[in-house]
Protein backbone atom coordinates (compact mmCIF):
# COMPACT_ATOMS: atom_id res chain seq x y z
CA UNK A 1 0.00 0.00 0.00
CA UNK A 2 1.32 3.43 -0.94
CA UNK A 3 1.20 6.26 1.59
CA UNK A 4 1.82 9.96 1.23
CA UNK A 5 5.40 11.07 1.88
CA UNK A 6 4.60 14.11 3.98
CA UNK A 7 2.17 12.62 6.50
CA UNK A 8 2.55 9.76 8.94
CA UNK A 9 0.39 6.70 8.22
CA UNK A 10 -2.00 5.81 11.06
CA UNK A 11 -4.94 3.54 11.87
CA UNK A 12 -8.15 5.06 13.23
CA UNK A 13 -9.40 2.74 16.00
CA UNK A 14 -12.91 2.73 17.45
CA UNK A 15 -13.21 0.73 20.69
CA UNK A 16 -16.82 0.23 21.85
CA UNK A 17 -16.51 -0.99 25.42
CA UNK A 18 -19.11 -1.79 28.04
CA UNK A 19 -18.52 1.39 30.04
CA UNK A 20 -16.29 3.56 27.86
CA UNK A 21 -15.79 4.40 24.21
CA UNK A 22 -12.38 5.18 22.81
CA UNK A 23 -11.49 6.83 19.52
CA UNK A 24 -7.76 6.75 18.87
CA UNK A 25 -4.96 6.87 16.32
CA UNK A 26 -2.20 4.24 16.20
CA UNK A 27 0.92 4.30 14.02
CA UNK A 28 2.20 1.43 11.87
CA UNK A 29 4.14 0.02 14.85
CA UNK A 30 0.84 -0.21 16.75
CA UNK A 31 1.95 2.56 19.09
CA UNK A 32 -0.63 5.13 20.22
CA UNK A 33 -0.44 8.70 18.96
CA UNK A 34 -0.49 10.40 22.34
CA UNK A 35 -2.50 13.51 21.46
CA UNK A 36 -5.18 11.45 19.72
CA UNK A 37 -6.49 9.12 22.42
CA UNK A 38 -10.06 10.15 23.25
CA UNK A 39 -11.98 8.28 25.96
CA UNK A 40 -15.49 9.00 27.12
CA UNK A 41 -18.20 7.19 29.08
CA UNK A 42 -21.50 6.09 27.61
CA UNK A 43 -24.80 5.42 29.33
CA UNK A 44 -26.42 2.05 29.82
CA UNK A 45 -30.12 1.74 30.63
CA UNK A 46 -30.29 -0.58 33.65
CA UNK A 47 -33.27 -1.70 35.72
CA UNK A 48 -34.04 -4.19 38.49
CA UNK A 49 -35.87 -6.49 36.07
CA UNK A 50 -32.55 -7.36 34.42
CA UNK A 51 -32.64 -4.69 31.72
CA UNK A 52 -29.20 -3.78 30.39
CA UNK A 53 -29.34 -1.97 27.07
CA UNK A 54 -28.47 1.28 25.34
CA UNK A 55 -29.96 3.61 22.76
CA UNK A 56 -28.25 3.01 19.38
CA UNK A 57 -28.94 6.54 18.18
CA UNK A 58 -27.35 8.19 21.21
CA UNK A 59 -24.27 5.99 21.10
CA UNK A 60 -23.89 6.29 17.31
CA UNK A 61 -24.04 10.07 17.51
CA UNK A 62 -21.48 10.09 20.32
CA UNK A 63 -19.08 7.97 18.26
CA UNK A 64 -19.58 10.07 15.15
CA UNK A 65 -19.04 13.39 16.93
CA UNK A 66 -15.74 12.14 18.29
CA UNK A 67 -14.68 10.88 14.86
CA UNK A 68 -15.41 14.43 13.66
CA UNK A 69 -13.15 15.74 16.39
CA UNK A 70 -10.23 13.43 15.69
CA UNK A 71 -10.39 14.05 11.93
CA UNK A 72 -10.49 17.82 12.37
CA UNK A 73 -7.35 17.83 14.47
CA UNK A 74 -5.32 15.16 12.67
CA UNK A 75 -5.74 15.80 8.95
CA UNK A 76 -2.66 17.95 8.38
CA UNK A 77 -0.21 15.71 10.22
CA UNK A 78 -1.51 12.16 9.70
CA UNK A 79 -2.78 10.02 6.87
CA UNK A 80 -5.46 7.60 8.04
CA UNK A 81 -4.97 4.42 5.98
CA UNK A 82 -7.67 2.25 7.58
CA UNK A 83 -10.43 2.22 10.16
CA UNK A 84 -10.57 -0.67 12.65
CA UNK A 85 -13.36 -1.34 15.14
CA UNK A 86 -13.78 -3.59 18.16
CA UNK A 87 -16.95 -3.96 20.17
CA UNK A 88 -18.20 -5.38 23.44
CA UNK A 89 -19.33 -8.94 22.96
CA UNK A 90 -22.79 -10.20 22.14
CA UNK A 91 -24.73 -7.01 21.55
CA UNK A 92 -28.01 -7.47 19.73
CA UNK A 93 -30.42 -5.16 17.89
CA UNK A 94 -33.53 -5.59 15.72
CA UNK A 95 -33.88 -3.46 12.56
CA UNK A 96 -36.68 -2.69 10.09
CA UNK A 97 -36.56 -3.27 6.32
CA UNK A 98 -34.49 -0.08 5.87
CA UNK A 99 -32.08 -1.24 8.58
CA UNK A 100 -33.31 1.37 11.04
CA UNK A 101 -33.47 0.41 14.73
CA UNK A 102 -36.71 -0.99 16.08
CA UNK A 103 -35.19 -1.91 19.43
CA UNK A 104 -32.52 -0.64 21.73
CA UNK A 105 -29.25 -2.57 21.79
CA UNK A 106 -29.35 -5.46 24.23
CA UNK A 107 -26.03 -6.21 25.95
CA UNK A 108 -24.63 -9.48 27.25
CA UNK A 109 -25.59 -8.35 30.77
CA UNK A 110 -29.34 -8.19 30.00
CA UNK A 111 -30.97 -11.06 31.91
CA UNK A 112 -34.66 -10.54 31.11
CA UNK A 113 -34.75 -13.68 28.95
CA UNK A 114 -34.27 -16.07 31.90
CA UNK A 115 -37.49 -18.03 31.39
CA UNK A 116 -36.91 -18.29 27.62
CA UNK A 117 -33.39 -19.53 28.30
CA UNK A 118 -34.74 -22.28 30.56
CA UNK A 119 -37.29 -23.22 27.91
CA UNK A 120 -34.63 -23.58 25.20
CA UNK A 121 -32.43 -25.66 27.54
CA UNK A 122 -35.27 -28.15 27.97
CA UNK A 123 -35.88 -28.39 24.21
CA UNK A 124 -32.43 -29.04 22.76
CA UNK A 125 -29.41 -31.27 23.17
CA UNK A 126 -27.40 -28.85 25.30
CA UNK A 127 -24.02 -30.56 24.93
CA UNK A 128 -24.32 -30.84 21.16
CA UNK A 129 -25.30 -27.17 20.70
CA UNK A 130 -22.63 -26.08 23.19
CA UNK A 131 -19.88 -27.80 21.20
CA UNK A 132 -21.18 -26.60 17.82
CA UNK A 133 -21.49 -22.95 18.85
CA UNK A 134 -18.79 -22.75 21.53
CA UNK A 135 -21.32 -21.07 23.82
CA UNK A 136 -23.68 -22.40 26.49
CA UNK A 137 -27.35 -21.45 26.37
CA UNK A 138 -27.44 -18.38 28.60
CA UNK A 139 -29.00 -14.93 28.75
CA UNK A 140 -25.62 -13.45 27.76
CA UNK A 141 -26.14 -14.82 24.24
CA UNK A 142 -28.67 -14.20 21.50
CA UNK A 143 -30.96 -17.30 21.32
CA UNK A 144 -32.93 -16.59 24.50
CA UNK A 145 -33.16 -12.87 23.66
CA UNK A 146 -34.86 -13.67 20.33
CA UNK A 147 -37.40 -15.80 22.15
CA UNK A 148 -37.95 -13.10 24.75
CA UNK A 149 -38.62 -10.35 22.20
CA UNK A 150 -41.05 -12.64 20.38
CA UNK A 151 -42.81 -13.46 23.64
CA UNK A 152 -42.99 -9.98 25.16
CA UNK A 153 -43.26 -7.83 22.03
CA UNK A 154 -44.88 -10.05 19.36
CA UNK A 155 -46.02 -7.18 17.13
CA UNK A 156 -42.59 -5.60 17.22
CA UNK A 157 -41.01 -8.97 16.49
CA UNK A 158 -43.06 -9.36 13.31
CA UNK A 159 -41.70 -6.06 11.97
CA UNK A 160 -38.03 -6.94 12.52
CA UNK A 161 -36.43 -7.68 9.16
CA UNK A 162 -32.78 -7.79 10.24
CA UNK A 163 -30.85 -8.82 13.35
CA UNK A 164 -27.26 -7.82 14.01
CA UNK A 165 -24.81 -6.60 16.62
CA UNK A 166 -24.26 -2.90 17.28
CA UNK A 167 -20.96 -2.61 15.36
CA UNK A 168 -22.54 -4.09 12.22
CA UNK A 169 -25.44 -1.64 12.60
CA UNK A 170 -22.88 1.20 12.59
CA UNK A 171 -21.56 -0.06 9.26
CA UNK A 172 -25.10 -0.26 7.86
CA UNK A 173 -25.52 3.34 8.95
CA UNK A 174 -22.26 4.55 7.40
CA UNK A 175 -22.41 2.57 4.16
CA UNK A 176 -25.91 3.31 2.83
CA UNK A 177 -27.49 0.32 4.56
CA UNK A 178 -25.75 -2.04 2.14
CA UNK A 179 -25.40 -5.72 2.97
CA UNK A 180 -22.31 -5.41 5.18
CA UNK A 181 -21.01 -8.75 6.54
CA UNK A 182 -20.10 -9.51 10.15
CA UNK A 183 -16.77 -11.03 11.07
CA UNK A 184 -16.42 -14.56 12.38
CA UNK A 185 -15.17 -12.94 15.58
CA UNK A 186 -18.33 -10.92 16.17
CA UNK A 187 -20.59 -13.80 15.13
CA UNK A 188 -18.89 -16.33 17.42
CA UNK A 189 -19.83 -14.24 20.49
CA UNK A 190 -23.53 -14.50 19.63
CA UNK A 191 -24.25 -18.14 20.50
CA UNK A 192 -25.59 -18.64 16.95
CA UNK A 193 -22.32 -19.37 15.15
CA UNK A 194 -21.31 -22.85 14.02
CA UNK A 195 -17.59 -23.04 14.74
CA UNK A 196 -17.10 -26.09 12.52
CA UNK A 197 -18.81 -24.70 9.41
CA UNK A 198 -18.01 -20.99 9.94
CA UNK A 199 -21.62 -20.20 9.22
CA UNK A 200 -24.70 -19.35 11.25
CA UNK A 201 -25.94 -22.50 12.96
CA UNK A 202 -29.01 -23.23 10.86
CA UNK A 203 -30.35 -25.95 13.16
CA UNK A 204 -30.39 -23.59 16.13
CA UNK A 205 -31.81 -20.79 13.99
CA UNK A 206 -34.70 -23.01 12.95
CA UNK A 207 -35.30 -23.92 16.57
CA UNK A 208 -35.64 -20.32 17.72
CA UNK A 209 -37.50 -19.23 14.58
CA UNK A 210 -34.97 -16.94 12.88
CA UNK A 211 -34.46 -16.93 9.12
CA UNK A 212 -30.79 -16.98 8.15
CA UNK A 213 -31.50 -14.21 5.61
CA UNK A 214 -32.26 -11.84 8.47
CA UNK A 215 -28.68 -12.11 9.72
CA UNK A 216 -25.50 -10.63 8.17
CA UNK A 217 -23.30 -12.68 5.90
CA UNK A 218 -20.06 -13.86 7.53
CA UNK A 219 -16.48 -13.18 6.49
CA UNK A 220 -12.99 -12.99 8.09
CA UNK A 221 -12.06 -9.85 10.04
CA UNK A 222 -9.57 -9.05 7.28
CA UNK A 223 -12.47 -8.29 4.94
CA UNK A 224 -13.34 -4.62 4.63
CA UNK A 225 -15.91 -2.17 3.36
CA UNK A 226 -15.19 0.98 1.32
CA UNK A 227 -17.09 3.91 -0.15
CA UNK A 228 -19.03 5.62 2.59
CA UNK A 229 -22.54 6.83 1.84
CA UNK A 230 -22.88 10.29 0.30
CA UNK A 231 -23.73 11.92 3.62
CA UNK A 232 -20.79 10.42 5.46
CA UNK A 233 -18.43 10.93 2.50
CA UNK A 234 -19.13 14.65 2.77
CA UNK A 235 -18.79 14.58 6.54
CA UNK A 236 -15.63 12.41 6.60
CA UNK A 237 -14.11 13.13 3.21
CA UNK A 238 -10.66 11.72 4.08
CA UNK A 239 -12.25 8.38 5.03
CA UNK A 240 -14.51 7.93 2.02
CA UNK A 241 -12.23 5.58 0.05
CA UNK A 242 -10.18 3.87 2.77
CA UNK A 243 -10.91 0.35 4.09
CA UNK A 244 -13.13 -0.10 7.14
CA UNK A 245 -12.16 -3.55 8.41
CA UNK A 246 -14.91 -5.73 9.82
CA UNK A 247 -15.29 -5.27 13.60
CA UNK A 248 -13.93 -7.84 16.04
CA UNK A 249 -14.87 -8.72 19.61
CA UNK A 250 -13.13 -6.57 22.21
CA UNK A 251 -11.98 -9.72 24.02
CA UNK A 252 -10.11 -10.86 20.92
CA UNK A 253 -8.61 -7.40 20.51
CA UNK A 254 -7.32 -7.11 24.07
CA UNK A 255 -5.87 -10.61 23.84
CA UNK A 256 -3.80 -9.73 20.76
CA UNK A 257 -2.99 -6.28 22.09
CA UNK A 258 -1.59 -7.63 25.34
CA UNK A 259 0.87 -9.79 23.39
CA UNK A 260 -0.82 -13.15 24.03
CA UNK A 261 -0.33 -14.55 20.55
CA UNK A 262 1.17 -17.92 21.53
CA UNK A 263 -0.36 -20.84 23.38
CA UNK A 264 1.78 -20.39 26.49
CA UNK A 265 0.66 -16.78 26.99
CA UNK A 266 -2.63 -16.51 28.85
CA UNK A 267 -4.43 -13.19 29.00
CA UNK A 268 -6.21 -12.07 32.13
CA UNK A 269 -8.19 -8.89 31.72
CA UNK A 270 -10.25 -7.14 34.38
CA UNK A 271 -11.95 -3.88 33.57
CA UNK A 272 -15.66 -3.51 34.23
CA UNK A 273 -15.90 -7.29 33.86
CA UNK A 274 -13.27 -10.02 33.65
CA UNK A 275 -12.01 -12.78 31.38
CA UNK A 276 -9.23 -15.34 31.07
CA UNK A 277 -8.37 -16.76 27.66
CA UNK A 278 -5.74 -18.42 25.51
CA UNK A 279 -5.33 -18.37 21.70
CA UNK A 280 -5.22 -21.83 20.13
CA UNK A 281 -4.59 -22.90 16.55
CA UNK A 282 -7.09 -25.12 14.75
CA UNK A 283 -8.97 -25.95 17.93
CA UNK A 284 -11.94 -28.22 17.23
CA UNK A 285 -11.97 -30.36 20.37
CA UNK A 286 -14.70 -30.74 22.91
CA UNK A 287 -14.90 -27.64 25.09
CA UNK A 288 -14.10 -28.08 28.80
CA UNK A 289 -17.41 -27.67 30.64
CA UNK A 290 -18.04 -24.10 31.71
CA UNK A 291 -15.64 -22.46 29.26
CA UNK A 292 -16.39 -20.98 25.84
CA UNK A 293 -14.68 -21.09 22.46
CA UNK A 294 -14.80 -17.98 20.26
CA UNK A 295 -13.24 -17.87 16.81
CA UNK A 296 -11.00 -15.00 15.81
CA UNK A 297 -10.59 -16.46 12.33
CA UNK A 298 -10.69 -19.89 10.72
CA UNK A 299 -7.31 -20.87 12.17
CA UNK A 300 -7.48 -19.26 15.62
CA UNK A 301 -9.79 -19.88 18.55
CA UNK A 302 -9.99 -18.12 21.90
CA UNK A 303 -10.69 -20.64 24.66
CA UNK A 304 -11.53 -19.28 28.07
CA UNK A 305 -14.05 -18.06 30.58
CA UNK A 306 -15.62 -14.69 31.25
CA UNK A 307 -17.28 -13.05 34.21
CA UNK A 308 -19.95 -10.42 34.62
CA UNK A 309 -18.05 -9.19 37.64
CA UNK A 310 -14.75 -7.34 37.92
CA UNK A 311 -14.18 -3.65 38.48
CA UNK A 312 -17.96 -3.16 38.66
CA UNK A 313 -18.01 -4.98 42.03
CA UNK A 314 -15.28 -2.75 43.44
CA UNK A 315 -16.93 0.41 42.10
CA UNK A 316 -20.23 -0.62 43.72
CA UNK A 317 -18.44 -1.19 47.03
CA UNK A 318 -16.67 2.17 46.85
CA UNK A 319 -19.91 3.98 46.05
CA UNK A 320 -22.01 2.27 48.72
CA UNK A 321 -19.57 1.68 51.59
CA UNK A 322 -17.99 5.14 51.59
CA UNK A 323 -14.52 3.69 51.14
CA UNK A 324 -11.50 6.01 50.92
CA UNK A 325 -9.41 6.53 47.80
CA UNK A 326 -7.48 3.68 46.18
CA UNK A 327 -4.17 4.59 47.84
CA UNK A 328 -5.72 4.32 51.31
CA UNK A 329 -7.35 0.99 50.43
CA UNK A 330 -4.03 -0.35 49.14
CA UNK A 331 -2.26 0.80 52.29
CA UNK A 332 -4.75 -1.11 54.43
CA UNK A 333 -4.63 -4.29 52.32
CA UNK A 334 -0.85 -4.50 52.37
CA UNK A 335 -1.01 -5.01 56.15
CA UNK A 336 -3.59 -7.80 56.38
CA UNK A 337 -3.42 -11.54 55.77
CA UNK A 338 -5.31 -13.40 53.08
CA UNK A 339 -8.57 -15.17 53.99
CA UNK A 340 -8.58 -13.82 57.54
CA UNK A 341 -11.96 -12.06 57.58
CA UNK A 342 -14.30 -15.06 57.95
CA UNK A 343 -16.35 -14.08 54.89
CA UNK A 344 -17.48 -16.10 51.89
CA UNK A 345 -18.56 -14.13 48.84
CA UNK A 346 -20.30 -14.97 45.60
CA UNK A 347 -19.47 -11.82 43.63
CA UNK A 348 -22.24 -12.11 41.00
CA UNK A 349 -23.37 -8.50 41.21
CA UNK A 350 -24.32 -8.57 37.50
CA UNK A 351 -25.20 -12.28 37.29
CA UNK A 352 -22.99 -15.29 36.70
CA UNK A 353 -21.33 -16.47 33.52
CA UNK A 354 -18.33 -18.84 33.80
CA UNK A 355 -18.26 -21.51 35.03
CA UNK A 356 -21.78 -22.30 36.19
CA UNK A 357 -23.72 -19.96 33.86
CA UNK A 358 -26.50 -19.73 36.43
CA UNK A 359 -29.42 -17.59 35.27
CA UNK A 360 -30.20 -16.43 38.81
CA UNK A 361 -26.70 -15.95 40.23
CA UNK A 362 -26.60 -12.96 42.56
CA UNK A 363 -24.24 -11.19 44.94
CA UNK A 364 -24.04 -12.86 48.36
CA UNK A 365 -21.90 -12.52 51.49
CA UNK A 366 -21.94 -15.03 54.34
CA UNK A 367 -20.10 -14.98 57.64
CA UNK A 368 -20.67 -11.32 58.56
CA UNK A 369 -20.63 -10.29 62.20
CA UNK A 370 -20.47 -7.18 64.34
CA UNK A 371 -16.70 -7.05 63.92
CA UNK A 372 -16.84 -7.12 60.10
CA UNK A 373 -15.48 -3.91 58.58
CA UNK A 374 -16.00 -2.38 55.15
CA UNK A 375 -12.35 -3.17 54.43
CA UNK A 376 -13.01 -6.83 55.25
CA UNK A 377 -15.82 -6.82 52.71
CA UNK A 378 -13.63 -5.18 50.08
CA UNK A 379 -10.80 -7.65 50.63
CA UNK A 380 -13.20 -10.62 50.58
CA UNK A 381 -14.60 -9.44 47.25
CA UNK A 382 -11.11 -9.17 45.74
CA UNK A 383 -10.43 -12.72 46.89
CA UNK A 384 -13.81 -13.93 45.61
CA UNK A 385 -13.26 -12.59 42.09
CA UNK A 386 -9.76 -14.09 42.12
CA UNK A 387 -11.22 -17.46 43.15
CA UNK A 388 -13.51 -17.37 40.10
CA UNK A 389 -10.41 -16.97 37.93
CA UNK A 390 -8.77 -19.81 39.81
CA UNK A 391 -11.69 -22.13 39.05
CA UNK A 392 -11.49 -21.23 35.33
CA UNK A 393 -7.72 -21.76 35.38
CA UNK A 394 -8.25 -25.26 36.77
CA UNK A 395 -10.26 -26.05 33.62
CA UNK A 396 -8.04 -24.20 31.16
CA UNK A 397 -4.48 -24.95 32.22
CA UNK A 398 -4.31 -28.77 31.99
CA UNK A 399 -4.26 -28.58 28.20
CA UNK A 400 -1.50 -25.92 28.09
CA UNK A 401 2.28 -25.94 28.44
CA UNK A 402 3.85 -26.15 31.88
CA UNK A 403 5.78 -22.94 31.22
CA UNK A 404 2.62 -20.85 30.70
CA UNK A 405 2.61 -17.26 31.91
CA UNK A 406 -0.15 -14.76 32.39
CA UNK A 407 -0.30 -11.26 30.99
CA UNK A 408 -2.63 -9.00 32.95
CA UNK A 409 -4.48 -6.06 31.46
CA UNK A 410 -7.39 -3.82 32.33
CA UNK A 411 -7.62 -0.73 34.48
CA UNK A 412 -9.28 -2.42 37.46
CA UNK A 413 -6.56 -4.96 38.21
CA UNK A 414 -3.60 -2.91 36.99
CA UNK A 415 -4.52 -0.16 39.46
CA UNK A 416 -3.91 -2.47 42.44
CA UNK A 417 -0.55 -4.08 43.22
CA UNK A 418 -2.22 -5.95 46.06
CA UNK A 419 -4.75 -7.52 43.71
CA UNK A 420 -2.07 -8.48 41.19
CA UNK A 421 -0.09 -10.31 43.87
CA UNK A 422 -3.27 -11.90 45.26
CA UNK A 423 -4.23 -13.15 41.79
CA UNK A 424 -0.72 -14.54 41.29
CA UNK A 425 -0.91 -16.37 44.60
CA UNK A 426 -4.35 -17.81 43.79
CA UNK A 427 -3.29 -19.03 40.35
CA UNK A 428 0.28 -19.99 41.31
CA UNK A 429 1.47 -18.76 37.92
CA UNK A 430 3.68 -15.70 37.25
CA UNK A 431 1.78 -12.61 36.09
CA UNK A 432 3.40 -10.12 33.72
CA UNK A 433 2.64 -6.45 33.32
CA UNK A 434 3.73 -5.05 29.99
CA UNK A 435 4.58 -1.54 28.91
CA UNK A 436 1.59 -1.59 26.58
CA UNK A 437 -1.16 0.90 27.21
CA UNK A 438 -4.60 0.69 25.70
CA UNK A 439 -4.30 -3.04 25.00
CA UNK A 440 -7.71 -3.33 23.34
CA UNK A 441 -7.19 -0.48 20.89
CA UNK A 442 -3.67 -1.70 20.20
CA UNK A 443 -4.91 -5.19 19.40
CA UNK A 444 -7.50 -3.80 17.00
CA UNK A 445 -4.81 -1.77 15.24
CA UNK A 446 -2.55 -4.86 14.99
CA UNK A 447 -5.30 -6.86 13.29
CA UNK A 448 -5.75 -4.03 10.79
CA UNK A 449 -2.00 -3.69 10.19
CA UNK A 450 -1.70 -7.41 9.53
CA UNK A 451 -4.70 -7.31 7.19
CA UNK A 452 -3.09 -4.42 5.28
CA UNK A 453 0.12 -6.42 4.87
CA UNK A 454 2.13 -3.90 6.88
CA UNK A 455 2.80 -6.56 9.52
CA UNK A 456 3.71 -10.10 8.53
CA UNK A 457 2.74 -11.52 11.89
CA UNK A 458 1.25 -10.53 15.23
CA UNK A 459 4.69 -10.60 16.82
CA UNK A 460 6.41 -7.90 14.78
CA UNK A 461 6.69 -5.68 17.84
CA UNK A 462 7.90 -7.38 21.03
CA UNK A 463 6.16 -6.98 24.36
CA UNK A 464 8.37 -5.39 27.02
CA UNK A 465 7.65 -6.59 30.55
CA UNK A 466 7.92 -3.75 33.06
CA UNK A 467 6.95 -5.74 36.15
CA UNK A 468 6.52 -9.38 37.04
CA UNK A 469 4.66 -10.90 39.97
CA UNK A 470 5.76 -14.31 41.26
CA UNK A 471 3.55 -16.64 43.27
CA UNK A 472 4.23 -17.32 46.93
CA UNK A 473 3.73 -21.07 47.28
CA UNK A 474 3.31 -20.74 51.05
CA UNK A 475 0.03 -18.86 50.47
CA UNK A 476 -1.46 -21.46 48.13
CA UNK A 477 -3.14 -23.74 50.70
CA UNK A 478 -4.70 -20.80 52.55
CA UNK A 479 -6.23 -19.41 49.35
CA UNK A 480 -7.31 -22.83 48.12
CA UNK A 481 -9.16 -23.23 51.40
CA UNK A 482 -11.04 -19.99 50.65
CA UNK A 483 -11.75 -21.14 47.11
CA UNK A 484 -13.18 -24.46 48.36
CA UNK A 485 -15.46 -22.64 50.82
CA UNK A 486 -16.74 -20.52 47.92
CA UNK A 487 -17.39 -23.67 45.86
CA UNK A 488 -19.33 -25.21 48.76
CA UNK A 489 -21.48 -22.09 49.12
CA UNK A 490 -22.09 -22.02 45.38
CA UNK A 491 -23.15 -25.66 45.26
CA UNK A 492 -25.59 -25.19 48.14
CA UNK A 493 -27.31 -22.32 46.34
CA UNK A 494 -27.03 -23.17 42.66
Amino acid sequence: MNFSNNRKAVILVIDIGTTFLKIALFDTKADPIQDFQFKFPHTLIIDKDGKNEFDPEILSNLIEKNIDKILLNSERKYEIVAVAVDSMASTFIGLDKNRKPLTNVFTYADTRSKSQMEMIKREIDLEEVYNRTGCPIHTAYVPSKVRWINSVFPNLYKNIEYWCDFSTYLYYRWFSNQDVPSSYSIASWSGLFNRYKFEWDEELLRHIGVNKNKLPKLEPFSSYVVRLSDNYSKRWNILKDIPFFLPVGDGAAVHIGSGCTTQNRISLSIGTTGAMRVLLENFNKKIPKGLWAYNLGKENTLLGGSFSEGGNVLMWLKNNLSLPNQNKIEEYLQNVSYNNHGLNVLPFIAGERSLGWSFDGSFLISGMGLSTSKFDIYQACLEAISYRFGIVADKLLPSLDDNSEIFASGGAIQSSEYWLQLMTDVLQIPINISNISEDTCRGTSILALKSLGIWDSWNDVPVNIVKKYFPDSSKSSLLREGMERQKDLYEKLF
